[in-house]
């Protein structure tokens, strides 16, 4: 997504620069809003695993495998 944002031009950086990141690309038209709402959802949990030690169930992991992966594949350009 940093490759993308950099590809139009624009920087994230400091506090809130993640979320920035997914909004900005969002509105840009490179995924709809149910795609933002899931890399939100992502970057929310990554924080709580990073910042409180929350773990990620693998259940969630294994249920949301294909559309990471699909995602991933979208920004793969």
């Amino acid at each position: 997504m940093e490759a993308i944002l950099c590809d139009l031009g624009r920087r994230a950086r400091g506090n809130g620069a993640h979320k920035e990141l997914i909004d900005f690309l969002a509105l840009h038209g490179v995924f709809d809003e149910g795609t933002r709402i899931f890399l939100q959802e992502l970057r929310e949990r990554r924080n709580r695993m990073q910042y409180d030690g929350t773990a990620i169930p693998w259940e969630y992991v294994a249920n949301k495998r294909e559309r990471i992966l699909k995602i991933i594949k979208e920004l793969s350009w």
